[in-house]
């Protein structure tokens, strides 16, 4: 089973490990709704684990690592 088990953190901090998967509170800015996703940072984006990147008309208000 998989956790958030680190502190939440808030942008502009990002995760430094791109292999790290995240708990990420993102507001979709279009449909004005907030929803948690798993995603990993990598170099400029937030991407899923399909290596799809999440749309720029939503914000990440906070992330927390994941661990297994």
């Amino acid at each position: 089973m998989s956790l958030a088990n680190s502190k939440w953190t808030l942008p502009p901090v990002l995760p430094e490990d791109p292999k790290r998967l995240c708990i990420v509170e993102v507001h979709h800015t279009r449909i004005n709704r907030r929803s948690f996703e798993l995603l990993h940072w990598v170099g400029i984006n937030w991407k899923f684990q399909d290596n799809s990147t999440l749309s720029n008309q939503a914000h990440v208000l906070r992330w927390a690592y994941v661990e297994v």
